[in-house]
């Protein structure tokens, strides 16, 4: 949580390049998807989960913000503890 702060505390109002996007979006999607993804390293499931719900949650607290990407990830949580149990 710490790192995805920083990364959205430093980059709120500079303009970024190319490279520096995709390394802040790397910085805070890969360690969060490792927590949920506790029961495998298998690393093309943690390339679909980034896809799928860590780039979308890191997209919305970018262009939105933060308190809208953890309700919406608040609300997958319970979905899926819903749906899996898990």
């Amino acid at each position: 949580m710490f790192l995805f702060a920083l990364c959205l505390h430093i980059t709120q109002s500079t303009c970024l390049n190319h490279t520096q996007v995709i390394l802040s979006y790397f910085i805070m999607v890969l360690p969060h998807v490792l927590l949920h993804n506790s029961f495998s390293i298998d690393m093309m499931s943690v390339v679909i989960l980034s896809l799928l719900f860590g780039l979308p949650f890191a997209l919305m607290s970018r262009k939105i913000n933060l308190l809208t990407a953890i309700g919406a990830h608040s609300f997958v949580d319970f979905i899926r503890f819903i749906m899996l149990g898990i």
